[in-house]
């Protein structure tokens, strides 16, 4: 599975992250779309806060992910890096 930045963003968000989670509704609503059936999930940075939106645990499961992958994923996206398609591999939990 594709899912993670390059090393020099695979960190925590050092300022204040929001985190909330998402139906099939909310993340049509709040998240761009992507080439996924459902968007996981998003990030939005604004000043020094981060806001990640996060689909439900049954969508991720569905879909094959988990929560901490996408986690990890946004908050590499607070930390500045780019909607990138270069991403290390990761083994899935």
């Amino acid at each position: 599975m594709r899912c993670c930045p390059p090393q020099q963003y695979d960190r925590p968000y050092e300022g204040k992250l929001i985190v909330t989670r998402g139906n099939e509704y909310d993340m049509t609503s709040l998240c761009p779309k992507t080439s996924l059936p459902i968007t996981l999930g998003c990030a939005f940075l604004r000043q020094a806060k981060c806001e990640i939106v996060i689909a439900d645990d049954d969508i991720l499961k569905d879909a094959g992910w988990t929560f901490e992958i996408v986690k990890r994923h946004e908050e590499a996206h607070c930390g500045g890096w780019p909607n990138d398609p270069s991403r290390r591999k990761v083994a899935q939990e």
